[in-house]
């Protein structure tokens, strides 16, 4: 099986089925298990059969909507059996919750049934039963109650199969928006409670802690959490200790354009000499203009040659980037690191391209513009 966007169960039949209809044998497991895969049959033994029937349903399980052709044997899975006496209890629970999970993503009526008939039994199988119904359905609303469901399972009995898949449509879409409002209001209290135990915090060393672990946080609302935390210990004159900065730089190959910008504008104010590297890699490979201009504000205080390339494209980009490029190409100047003929001609051409009183830049990017232009033309 591969990842939950490409798996599809009916493409790899028969060794699907031979698999979901593996049962140990009454008086013990079967020796092997021979599994036709449409070229050279491979015999597996029975352990690891069992442990294959369980990673396929739980593949099973990740798919939006799997086929109903494997409704009957998923839905056998998922039921007790008289060969469960010689397994031990733990593994028949695994695969009877892993089955019933694969249940929900056959978005049928006659699924939904497989798992409103588990629902008499006691939990784990209750409870999971339950998840699987508001999973297929959408109906999370109806809860533990079994009259509410059986209710409902009912009236969509009489439904044509068109009407049906509209119920799901709308039970499915409105499930999606009280789940994002929920996660929403969740993230929302998670970050005022960080917040307060943040300003509780001492001594200064602990609250470095807190804010490297909110950079490294995976939620992308406590990574900006830890920014604005950061910038405001920066703007009370509160140092910050090494592990901000170390944490700061992972975020620089953060998916999220934000993410980067605003680990770039804190590497901006916190970086050592021994993050040049890091920063020029980073520098080397940004794609997004806003990300780019507070990496390049880092290579102003951090110069290194290889930056010197990225620095003149971004000159020649916009007004977005021209000012931190200036500042950029005028750092790489002082350290001797602007030599080539090529790199001075076009840093001079390009600068020669900008207005001096361009608004997009500020008194000292003006000055720095004035001052490189002069040094070129030497």
């Amino acid at each position: 099986a591969t990842g939950p966007a490409t798996f599809d169960p009916a493409s790899i039949d028969p060794a699907v089925r031979t698999l979901l209809n593996f049962r140990p044998h009454p008086n013990g497991d079967a020796p092997s298990l021979n599994i036709d895969t449409g070229t050279v049959p491979i015999r597996v033994e029975a352990p690891t059969a069992r442990s294959a029937q369980i990673v396929l349903l739980r593949a099973v399980a990740r798919v939006p909507s799997a086929p109903d052709s494997l409704r009957a044997s998923i839905a056998a899975l998922a039921s007790p059996d008289p060969s469960d006496a010689v397994l031990p209890a733990e593994l028949v629970i695994e695969r009877r919750l892993a089955a019933i999970a694969a249940l929900a993503s056959i978005r049928t009526r006659s699924a939904a049934q497989s798992l409103f008939a588990l629902t008499d039994e006691g939990d784990p199988i209750r409870a999971s039963a339950y998840a699987g119904l508001a999973r297929l359905t959408g109906q999370d609303e109806l809860g533990l109650d079994r009259d509410r469901w059986e209710r409902w399972l009912g009236q969509s009995s009489w439904a044509t199969e068109a009407e049906w898949r509209r119920v799901l449509v709308e039970g499915l879409a409105a499930r999606i928006d009280r789940l994002a409002s929920n996660s929403d209001t969740s993230v929302a209290r998670l970050v005022e409670v960080l917040s307060r135990r943040y300003a509780a915090t001492e001594p200064p060393t602990e609250r470095s802690s807190q804010l490297a672990a909110l950079l490294a946080d995976d939620l992308r609302p406590l990574k900006v959490l830890g920014f604005s935390l950061a910038m405001s210990e920066l703007a009370n004159a509160r140092p910050l200790e090494p592990v901000v900065a170390e944490s700061a730089l992972r975020c620089l190959s953060d998916p999220s354009a934000s993410v980067r910008a605003a680990a770039a504008d804190l590497l901006r104010l916190t970086a050592a000499p021994e993050h040049a590297a890091a920063i020029m890699q980073a520098t080397l490979s940004e794609t997004d203009p806003a990300a780019a201009s507070k990496l390049l504000s880092c290579v102003a205080r951090l110069p290194s040659p290889e930056c010197v390339q990225p620095s003149l494209r971004w000159l020649a980009y916009g007004s977005l980037t021209q000012g931190p490029a200036i500042d950029a190409l005028w750092a790489l100047h002082r350290e001797g690191m602007l030599i080539s003929t090529a790199d001075r001609r076009a840093a001079f051409e390009g600068l020669g391209r900008i207005a001096a009183d361009s608004p997009g830049l500020a008194p000292a990017q003006i000055e720095n513009r004035r001052m490189l232009l002069e040094a070129l033309a030497r």
